[in-house]
């Protein structure tokens, strides 16, 4: 296996595969939902003589299911906003100087500024 083969493995993917991260964020959300529903269904159902084994793995399950949906979230909010569009650069190749060279500046790009942080709330103009 050669290193190209190898790093195709490893490439980042399109913006199509940003919905595997709702969709898992969802299975998350439903997993919690019916957690929390079992979990409530267990205390009132025992009426207090809940033994503490079950009680400690349905709360670490709650929060584990509860961590990977805001995960999940999180990495499906990051890969929209990427302008990431996939593919494979190989080091050395004539696409991996194009991807990290630095725009040119020109005179009308210079000419843009770019907008005063929270608005121009603390500027003295």
């Amino acid at each position: 296996m050669t290193f190209g083969e190898l790093g195709k493995l490893f490439a980042p993917l399109d913006k199509d595969f940003c919905l595997y991260f709702y969709f898992f964020s969802i299975f998350c959300f439903i997993v919690i939902v019916v957690l929390v529903v079992m979990f409530l269904f267990i205390i009132i159902r025992s009426s207090g003589k809940i033994s503490s084994i079950p009680f400690g793995y349905m709360i670490v399950a709650i929060l584990s299911y509860g961590i990977m949906y805001f995960q999940f979230r999180l990495l499906y909010s990051m890969c929209l906003t990427s302008g990431m569009k996939g593919g494979f650069i190989l080091p050395g190749s004539a696409n991996a100087a194009s991807a990290n060279s630095l725009p040119s500046h020109s005179a009308a790009s210079s000419a843009i500024q770019a907008p005063a942080p929270f608005g121009g709330m603390f500027t003295s103009e």
